[in-house]
């Protein structure tokens, strides 16, 4: 059996980041997080609803832009 688990889209972003020429550096200085959480984040170890809406207000959206879902076992 498996349950759907909420996880958010880090391809998306890191695309919206290469649009604007974006490192993670300018991401998180844009969002208010420490770099250190922004590249956590990106590498799916750490991500927090709070982590991902400061990311997508930083981007212009609404964190829904980012959503997933993903099946874990």
């Amino acid at each position: 059996m498996t349950d759907s688990m909420v996880a958010w889209d880090t391809t998306a972003i890191r695309r919206d980041m290469a649009a604007r020429g974006w490192m993670a550096t300018d991401l998180a200085r844009a969002s208010g997080k420490h770099a250190s959480t922004v590249t956590l984040f990106l590498r799916g170890l750490s991500q927090t609803p709070k982590t991902a809406a400061a990311i997508a207000r930083a981007m212009g959206y609404s964190p829904r832009r980012y959503l997933t879902k993903r099946d874990v076992a």
